[in-house]
């Protein structure tokens, strides 16, 4: 073999190796630890779901509190219980794997009802692929959620 074949080779290896580590630590790799910190007015009831990994479990909070979940990918979703405190605010931290990473607030001056999120904070390149979205929930998932 030539050392062009060679090199070619090498090159070829190499490649594979960070693409094979990539796609172990992203698809096979531990879970992350999801804390979700609510908070708004004090002893205001919410009720809604979390979604861990495609598991969905319904929930009834009373704020202030915290959800500790652990997945890959994560979606929730929260409004009042009481519709007449659907403009009293709510407020979520987000922190993963221990570090902060974003609060949203719901409050009288948005026009969202509740609050609804998807999770994904990816192994390798978190910067560049982190998915975190976050809207207000329409009329009929409200009364979906409040069902």
């Amino acid at each position: 073999m030539s050392n062009n074949k060679l090199i070619f080779a090498a090159i070829i290896a190499v490649v594979l190796l960070i693409a094979g580590t990539f796609v172990i630590l992203e698809y096979f790799g531990p879970p992350r630890v999801y804390l979700l910190d609510f908070s708004g007015k004090p002893g205001m009831e919410v009720v809604g779901y979390v979604d861990e990994d495609g598991v969905k479990t319904d929930m009834k909070l009373t704020l202030p509190t915290q959800v500790k979940l652990r997945g890959k990918h994560i979606s929730f979703a929260f409004v009042a219980r009481d519709p007449a405190l659907d403009r009293e605010g709510l407020r979520v931290k987000v922190n993963v794997d221990g570090a902060h990473v974003t609060d949203v607030t719901v409050s009288s001056v948005t026009t969202w009802k509740g609050l609804r999120g998807q999770l994904h904070r990816p192994r390798l390149l978190t910067s560049l692929r982190g998915n975190l979205m976050f809207r207000g929930n329409t009329p009929e998932e409200i009364a979906q959620i409040r069902k």
